[in-house]
């Protein structure tokens, strides 16, 4: 095993072996304590997911490393592996990654992997839309609120590739440079087509509330395409952007969206899920809201993911400083929060924060107050709130 991971690698005592050099017996019956430091960790677990790469998730030999990786990878591991500053991109999914084709591992083999997905859905991309454009175009440009989503989902299975592959139809990670590299974009993809898309037979039953075109196209201007389901039930679809086009750059999910579009995905694929369909304030009146930040602590303590939406976008860097600042609605994942309230945040495939002290320019009456990025009085939503999801 090469790459950072392997460098960063600190033995919790002078005797042990490195997790490359046990056997597979060993590495399966090796016992994690709390005493190991997170390298450590993070060195075992790269063996696990090497290995079971090499094998192959069907191979019986792999079974052993399948359960020592899914018994032994705690909440907390899965965090720091989805969550990972040690390599590269990788503090979450980055929406930009899906339009850099030349970058995305050292074979290219993503942007396959991308079409593949892409291919599964029979009237996307829209007509006159090449594949790659509606990848780097459509979605890499609003891609927020669905890397948000898949940040949650590689959460829940980072212990668990075998299953991860039978319910969506792909790895869940490659190696590359040593290390398992999670592949946050073609998640993002699926996802995302899959919120704009209605299948034919959709089109055909008559179940479709506000219909889309004939080729299976949003163009409604309604803020949510129901379809009707057997079961009596109606299935929301994200409204498209003000031009009639899903995908144009800039246009996402608002939080009901989010919840019905994500818990539908999940829902298909046999994956429980709860995604709250509201955002929770967390400031107001000029100042922090106490009981919402307090009910995010609680959220983060129980192991919901936490999707952030921010108007401004207005984070800070590792030293503090002021990183990002657009005029754009955005969202991203809270990571943490620490006891004066300052949220620690993946945007992008990168680690900011956002300071409790900062949160008063989101309150609603600085509203057309706060100054843009140009320094103009015009913003018209100031805002930060949050929505959660729980798997069951």
């Amino acid at each position: 095993m090469a790459g950072i991971i392997k460098r960063n690698f600190v033995a919790p005592s002078a005797d042990a072996k490195a997790p490359w050099q046990m056997s597979a017996k060993e590495l399966c019956a090796y016992s994690l304590g709390d005493h190991e430091p997170m390298g450590w960790r993070k060195a075992y677990f790269a063996e696990l997911y090497r290995r079971i790469a090499a094998l192959g998730t069907g191979a019986p030999a792999c079974a052993p490393f399948l359960e020592a990786l899914s018994t032994k990878m705690a909440y907390r591991d899965r965090m720091a592996f989805v969550y990972n500053e040690d390599a590269w991109m990788r503090y979450g999914g980055n929406q930009h990654a899906i339009a850099m084709p030349g970058n995305r591992d050292s074979n290219n083999n993503t942007k396959a992997l991308l079409l593949g997905i892409l291919s599964r859905y029979e009237n996307l991309p829209p007509e006159g839309v090449s594949k790659d454009d509606f990848l780097t175009e459509y979605v890499a440009g609003r891609g927020c609120s669905y890397v948000v989503a898949a940040n949650a989902i590689m959460v829940e299975f980072a212990g668990r590739p075998k299953e991860f592959e039978e319910k969506f139809g792909f790895p869940l990670y490659r190696m590359e440079g040593g290390q398992p590299l999670f592949h946050f974009e073609a998640l993002t993809v699926d996802y995302y087509c899959s919120a704009y898309f209605i299948p034919q037979e959709e089109i055909r039953s008559g179940r479709v509330e506000h219909g889309p075109g004939a080729d299976g196209i949003l163009n409604t201007m309604d803020d949510i395409v129901k379809v009707k389901q057997p079961d009596g039930t109606w299935w929301a679809y994200a409204s498209p952007s003000s031009d009639g086009v899903p995908g144009a750059l800039g246009d996402g999910q608002n939080a009901m969206e989010l919840s019905a579009n994500l818990e539908k995905y999940l829902a298909g694929k046999g994956i429980p899920a709860t995604v709250s369909g509201k955002f929770v304030d967390l400031a107001e009146g000029g100042r922090v809201d106490e009981e919402g930040l307090e009910s995010l602590r609680e959220a983060l303590a129980d192991g919901k993911s936490v999707v952030l939406r921010i108007s401004p976008t207005r984070m800070r860097g590792a030293s503090g400083a002021l990183a990002t600042f657009s005029d754009n609605v955005h969202d991203v994942t809270v990571t943490a929060v620490d006891r004066a309230g300052n949220l620690t945040v993946s945007s992008w495939g990168a680690r900011y924060a956002i300071l409790a002290a900062d949160f008063a320019q989101y309150s609603s009456t600085t509203a057309g107050h706060y100054p843009d990025s140009g320094g103009n009085p015009v913003m018209d939503t100031c805002s930060i709130g949050y929505q959660t999801i729980r798997f069951r």
